[in-house]
């Protein structure tokens, strides 16, 4: 490979946190789609749980159903947190895999 494509395929943290306020799509920016669609699944079942509970329309919850839906949000909410201060490490990453390929072939 050219070292100067490399470089080009370096990852920038700013896209890295573009990309995850406005696409949620933090993973796919680093090339895991595996884990990208299963944290779209995550985070997508997360609003949901969050539209139930506070814009469901006509659908009165009781207090259990209620309690059940906000602890789903919440257990639901760690990975997005979490990938939000883990963001900078997973580009890192990269671009040290990155860095490691371009130092084998100089």
């Amino acid at each position: 490979m050219n070292i100067k494509i490399l470089k080009e395929e370096s990852r920038d943290l700013k896209v890295a946190y573009l990309l995850y306020f406005v696409l949620q799509a933090p993973f796919a920016y680093v090339g895991l789609w595996g884990y990208q669609l299963l944290y779209w699944m995550v985070t997508y079942s997360l609003y949901l749980s969050i539209f139930t509970l506070f814009g469901g329309g006509d659908t009165e919850l009781d207090f259990l159903q209620g309690l059940g839906v906000f602890l789903a949000a919440v257990v639901l909410s760690v990975w997005p947190v979490y990938m939000f201060f883990a963001l900078p490490n997973l580009v890192k990453k990269e671009n040290l895999r990155l860095y490691g390929i371009m130092k084998h072939i100089k």
